[in-house]
C-alpha cells in the first residue's frame, strides 16, 4: 500500500501525452495520490489502535501478567505499535 501510493504520486509530476485520456491528466492523477494517502493515513490509525488494543490485552495481558508473552510491556501509544508494524513489514517483507 505504501508503495503504491508513492507510485502514484511519482506517476503525478510525470506529462502523459496519450491523446484519448481526459483533458487534464495530470491533475487527475495527483487528485488520486491524495486520495491515496489520505486512505493510507487512515489505514495506518486504524491499523495502529486496533493494533495497541489487541497488544495490550492478549500479548501483554494488561497489566495483570496474564498475557500469552509473560516478557511483552503494556505500549503506551500507538507511535509504539506502529513501529512494531514497519520492523514486521521490513523482516517479512510487503512493504
Amino acid at each position: 500500500m505504501i508503495f503504491s501510493t508513492i507510485k502514484t504520486i511519482a506517476q503525478s509530476t510525470c506529462e502523459n501525452f496519450d491523446s484519448n485520456k481526459s483533458s487534464n491528466p495530470k491533475r487527475d492523477t495527483l487528485m488520486m495520490a491524495l486520495i491515496n494517502v489520505v486512505f493510507l493515513v487512515l489505514v495506518i490509525l486504524v491499523l495502529a489502535f486496533v493494533g495497541q488494543l489487541l497488544w495490550n490485552r492478549f500479548i501483554a495481558g494488561a497489566n495483570n501478567g496474564e498475557g500469552t508473552l509473560t516478557c511483552a510491556k503494556k505500549l503506551e501509544n500507538f507511535w509504539e505499535i506502529l513501529g512494531i508494524y514497519l520492523l514486521v513489514q521490513l523482516l517479512f517483507g510487503g512493504l
